[in-house]
């Protein structure tokens, strides 16, 4: 798992070490920015960046102990160039969707998902959790 998780303050590194990404190929492209814990209201905050987001349909449900995002990415074709088929015709490249799927590993098993929301820059993510507390 590749983060930010050295500019982080010292009381911060210890939670975001124990959150693991499920799927190394989008690993490197979602970035954990912070990871906050609400201890009073058992409540837990994971912001997320990543260049997914902008433009893409998001969505985040709790499977077990994972929180997992879907992203329906839009991509276009591989090939930048048209292939020129007589003087009026063209064939461009055409663009396509795909699911693409990530989970994140949560210390422990018994989280429930709050909500999730993109904040204005589009590159990021929260997802606020809550956690079950004994009484």
């Amino acid at each position: 798992m590749k983060t930010m998780i050295n500019s982080f303050a010292p009381e911060h590194k210890s939670n975001l070490a124990r959150i693991q990404f499920g799927n190394q190929e989008l690993s490197d492209e979602i970035k954990i920015v912070d990871f906050l814990e609400e201890t009073q209201q058992g409540q837990y905050v994971i912001s997320l960046c990543s260049e997914l987001f902008s433009g893409s349909s998001i969505k985040v449900f709790m499977r077990n102990s994972k929180v997992v995002l879907f992203i329906t990415e839009y991509v276009e074709s591989a090939n930048p160039t048209s292939v020129y088929v007589s003087d009026w015709q063209n064939f461009y490249p055409q663009s396509y969707t795909r699911m693409r799927s990530v989970s994140l590993i949560l210390p422990g098993d018994n989280f429930f998902l709050l909500r999730h929301f993109l904040v204005p820059e589009k590159y990021f993510l929260k997802i606020l959790l809550g956690q079950l507390t004994e009484n």
